[in-house]
């Protein structure tokens, strides 16, 4: 079933969107691995944790869509997170599948297509996601019904947000993760499944040392 901004049968709203938030665990030399030129490996851990709270505490308090917080394994710190800020945001807990990130992206995007709702899945890395940015990019499918996915790119050739109402297997079929190509190849397949697109403004991730600066706020 394709999630559309669609009147239930009883008439009410549609359902809410799910937002994933995806979360790599802060383990030490698994995460801000290209950071290492100028960070220590437990800086690159200290400021993983610092980015995944800045964009849990960030997107998490919106009530229009429900946030959930989508991690790579069990780790005391995401449970820490959502007990100390339990009285301001609203969130749970899932895990990713096994499988490249296509794969994982995928099973939170079809979560919420079988729900009948429409799927946003954003990272970690982008300290200047907001709630707002993510409801532009709900108003978008909902005011133009030929749109099926909403893309928010990043300077760096990736992509920070991806709002989808249809998820095919194919989405991220070929995709480079982690090089520039990135976005260049979502929108390569979202033409070649000739699914309808809009783009937003460009956001920063903080993923390089060049980035460094754009994390002094947090």
């Amino acid at each position: 079933m394709t999630a559309e901004f669609k009147l239930d049968i009883q008439g009410n709203t549609p359902p809410k969107p799910i937002v994933a938030q995806f979360a790599k665990a802060p383990e030490v030399g698994k995460v801000k691995t290209r950071m290492r030129a100028v960070l220590s490996p437990q800086q690159c851990v200290d400021l993983h944790k610092r980015l995944v709270a800045k964009v849990f505490t960030t997107v998490a308090v919106a009530d229009n869509y429900i946030h959930q917080l989508w991690v790579s394994s069990d780790h005391s710190f995401f449970h820490s997170l959502m007990d100390e800020n339990k009285h301001t945001c609203r969130s749970s807990l899932h895990y990713q599948p096994s499988g490249d990130l296509g794969v994982r992206l995928t099973a939170a995007l079809k979560q919420g297509e079988a729900q009948g709702r429409v799927a946003v899945v954003i990272g970690s890395d982008c300290i200047t996601l907001t709630s707002n940015y993510i409801e532009s990019a709900l108003a978008l499918l909902k005011q133009q019904p030929e749109l099926n996915t909403v893309i928010g790119p990043a300077f760096d050739g990736g992509f920070v947000l991806l709002a989808i109402k249809q998820c095919h297997e194919a989405l991220f079929e070929g995709i480079e993760w982690g090089t520039e190509r990135v976005l260049d190849q979502l929108i390569y397949n979202i033409e070649l499944l000739g699914f309808k697109y809009r783009s937003l403004e460009p956001l920063h991730d903080i993923d390089r040392p060049e980035d460094l600066s754009l994390a002094e706020s947090i």
